[in-house]
């Protein structure tokens, strides 16, 4: 598998300039890692799992989720988790972090269970105020231990870029992406490039808010 994925824009009319960078574990014929950037009504949803293991059950676990976060109701990041609990319980499940974007609020909302990482980096910050944000992951398993969900909601302004990375990735590293005017997919492919362990799969997704509000 080719590691580095061309961006997979969403639909027209989105608000976002995303990318995403992806290799498969030595070995391993697919990734068990699945991303999706999906243009929703007055919104964006973003979405990073990682199927538990390797090769084809984890990546079928991953694409599943996939298919039931498409699915909807878009209004709530807990109840979507709820949903690929429930739907994921006949297979070895995945952790997963995602965000809903909205843009008439201009917020964001967004929740992890597991060890998918996610950071939001602000373009400007008002002194005082944190350049960064990270998103609390909670440990479980969707499809088989599920913790107590709690989303957090934020404000977001044009320019603040959101990253989610999955634990083939070192954690700690891909955290310090502090360049707000980094080219999103130019950005990914670095980011994998340089802090992927190449002991398992690793994903990196950069989404960056171009601003905008609806009338």
């Amino acid at each position: 598998m080719d590691p580095l994925l061309n961006p997979r824009p969403a639909p027209g009319g989105s608000r976002l300039a995303w990318g995403v960078a992806q290799s498969a574990m030595p070995g391993e014929t697919q990734s068990g890692d699945e991303c999706m950037v999906l243009n929703l009504p007055g919104g964006c949803l973003i979405a990073v799992a990682d199927g538990l293991g390797h090769g084809d059950e984890a990546a079928r676990a991953a694409q599943s989720a996939m298919q039931v976060l498409r699915q909807g109701p878009h209004t709530s990041v807990i109840q979507q988790v709820r949903k690929c609990h429930e739907a994921l319980r006949p297979t070895r499940g995945v952790v997963l972090s995602l965000a809903l974007l909205n843009y008439a609020e201009e917020t964001v909302a967004w929740l992890g269970v597991g060890n998918v990482g996610g950071v939001l980096l602000r373009a400007s910050a008002a002194p005082g105020e944190p350049g960064k944000e990270y998103l609390l992951c909670r440990g479980g398993v969707v499809g088989a231990q599920l913790p107590a969900l709690h989303a957090g909601v934020m404000p977001m302004a044009a320019g603040d870029t959101l990253m989610f990375y999955t634990d083939g990735v070192e954690a700690r590293s891909a955290a310090e992406f502090n360049d707000s005017a980094a080219e999103p997919q130019r950005a990914a492919e670095a980011l994998l490039r340089n802090w992927a362990k190449g002991s398992d799969d690793a994903l990196v997704l950069v989404a960056r808010y171009l601003g905008g509000r609806q009338p």
